[in-house]
């Protein structure tokens, strides 16, 4: 209506006619105002008063600026009288603010009555309130943009900022930092405080980041832990750096999740800069990705620039990545077993099973060549589970041979994190040796740092209602040895083989390895001392207490089929046996 009335109102007409009609539409639903050529208010309906606030007295005479709400810029006005003195006419939206200080929105159509001159003789405005529609739109708008758990940007609007940031410092030939952080440990968080005690970090971790930054900055959630920061108009690496510096500090700082309990995570920053880095803005966000993932590999609560190198890297794991998992679904890998020893009983009381890739064209490979690039990945999962049930299958082969021993495998420790290990392991030893003697099966793992260690005592626990045993190894390396022994209820404790390898040279490494015999007879657990070479070394650690050993000076890992010949023809050196 709005618009049909303000073409027929631009055509010539008399101002009595114009007054006439004004009061025609003096009870309108709409808002109506009549202004003279010099844009002050000569007539106004009640429906504009109830929309402005203001009273007909209170307008009449003012220009409709007393209702400027500051959010245009001037060039907005200047657009609207452009087109109406040219076209003599302009619709659209303006935000105004009420006499009581409530910003509003309105769609306004606005004619313009000439005289036969072609001079303008009166403005007439047609009005509408649109606040609800527009406090919709805007809801709306917050729902498909930002994160409804912080309020921070989403995807969709860190996308749009990502481009206009790229084009902003490309023209002003500055710098940006695209940064993508995840969240080390925020997994325990929620398995261990509940999920609302997880949200409340995220919320505060994104509030710690928001803070961190300057305004011109911005900080999204992906979703999850992640999190993206655009760093723009830097003018040196040097500045993002101390950035992240100080953004790594102020995450790290403790959270105070649940009442007298203080938690703690940090982050890894993967960073690339552009130009330097590709002007495409989803390959800098992946390429920001890759080089988190390398803060992660480099010991987390730490930042990593991209370059390309990284990539090449990634590249070639993914590769490898798709190779294993062929070669596990085509049976190239086996266990060799490798003898643990107890030179005081004089015979072998266990095996570690390693596993090999049989390459078809590399060859043998060892765990060392292919393990670093898979124990991060969900393929860890499947390939674990072969181990275990491949170790449990010539268990239970020997066991029926009469050889009884003790089957240790290496446990990734993606595995020993899925709150289902246990029923896996039940359904595993159920399939390959469902009458497995307890104790016959030792898992290996690798030393966790204390906020892991309350979920990594669960797993343990249900898994020796299973009968299986647990072996911490590379003993000493690790985040917190004694925290380990006195959190876990572990069964084995394995001296790390470079302390070994040292022992006989290095008096303060010797001291070490004494100390972790001592350690480990205080909490009653057997001492495996691991990379055993020489004589010299089995001599030694008899001398100190350690009777249970293993290494190349025992016996190199074998087939299963060449270990049990090895084991028949194995005899002590009786000189050990002396000592």
């Amino acid at each position: 209506m709005s618009e049909m009335l303000g073409k027929f109102l631009a055509t010539e007409m008399s101002a009595d006619r114009l007054t006439q009609l004004v009061q025609l539409f003096q009870h309108a639903h709409v808002g109506l105002v009549v202004t003279d050529a010099d844009a002050n208010i000569t007539e106004v309906n009640d429906t504009a008063c109830a929309i402005s606030g203001y009273s007909r007295q209170q307008l009449i005479g003012r220009n409709p600026s007393i209702l400027k709400s500051g959010q245009h810029e001037e060039a907005f006005y200047r657009e609207m009288w452009a087109a109406l003195n040219q076209a003599g006419f302009w619709n659209g939206e303006i935000c105004n603010r009420r006499l009581d200080g409530i910003l509003f929105h309105e769609q306004i159509s606005i004619a313009a009555v000439r005289g036969a001159d072609g001079l303008a003789t009166h403005y007439v405005a047609i009005l509408s309130d649109i606040s609800r529609r527009h406090a919709v739109e805007e809801q709306m708008r917050r729902v498909a943009q930002y994160d409804p758990l912080t309020g921070l940007p989403n995807r969709l609007l860190l996308a749009d900022r990502l481009e206009r940031a790229i084009a902003v410092n490309r023209r002003a030939e500055t710098l940006l930092a695209v940064c993508f952080l995840d969240l080390d440990g925020f997994k325990h968080i929620n398995d261990t405080l509940g999920h609302e005690a997880g949200d409340n970090m995220l919320k505060e971790v994104g509030d710690r980041i928001h803070s961190a930054l300057r305004s011109s900055d911005t900080v999204a959630r992906l979703g999850g832990d992640e999190f993206v920061m655009l760093l723009s108009g830097m003018v040196s690496e040097d500045e993002c750096c101390m950035t992240l510096d100080r953004l790594l500090k102020v995450i790290a700082e403790p959270y105070a999740l649940i009442a007298d309990t203080l938690s703690e995570i940090s982050a890894s920053i993967g960073v690339t800069i552009f130009p330097a880095d590709s002007e495409d803005a989803d390959t800098l966000l992946r390429h920001a990705d890759q080089a988190m993932y390398a803060a992660k590999h480099a010991g987390k609560n730490c930042y990593q620039l991209f370059d390309v190198r990284m990539e090449q890297r990634i590249q070639a794991r993914q590769d490898t990545l798709r190779r294993v998992a062929r070669a596990l679904r085509t049976e190239q890998f086996e266990l060799h077993y490798q003898p643990k020893l107890d030179i005081r009983q004089g015979k072998v009381i266990g095996a570690e099973a390693l596993i090999r890739w049989n390459h078809p064209v590399l060859g043998s490979l060892s765990p060392s060549e292919f393990i670093p690039l898979v124990e991060d990945d969900e393929l860890a999962i499947a390939l674990g589970e072969w181990v275990i049930s491949e170790a449990l299958r010539q268990g239970r082969a020997w066991h029926e041979q009469g050889l009884d021993l003790v089957i240790s495998v290496n446990a990734f420790a993606k595995q020993l994190q899925r709150p289902n290990f246990a029923e896996v392991l039940a359904r595993l030893i159920e399939e390959a040796w469902p009458a497995m003697p307890a104790g016959r099966l030792m898992l290996e793992i690798v030393e966790h740092s204390p906020s892991e260690l309350e979920s990594m005592e669960e797993v343990i626990l249900a898994s020796h209602k299973l009968g299986a045993r647990f072996s911490l190894d590379d003993f000493g390396t690790g985040h917190s040895s004694l925290s380990c022994l006195r959190l876990l209820t572990v069964d084995e404790i394995k001296i790390y083989q470079g302390f070994v390898h040292d022992m006989l040279d290095d008096v303060e490494t010797a001291a070490l390895v004494e100390g972790v015999i001592g350690l480990g007879q205080a909490f009653g657990l057997q001492v495996v001392a691991e990379g055993v070479e020489s004589d010299a070394h089995i001599v030694r650690l008899l001398e100190l207490g350690c009777n249970v050993v293993q290494g190349y000076r025992i016996g190199y890992p074998l087939p299963a089929r060449e270990f049990e010949q090895w084991l028949a023809s194995f005899s002590i050196n009786p000189a050990w046996s002396k000592t």
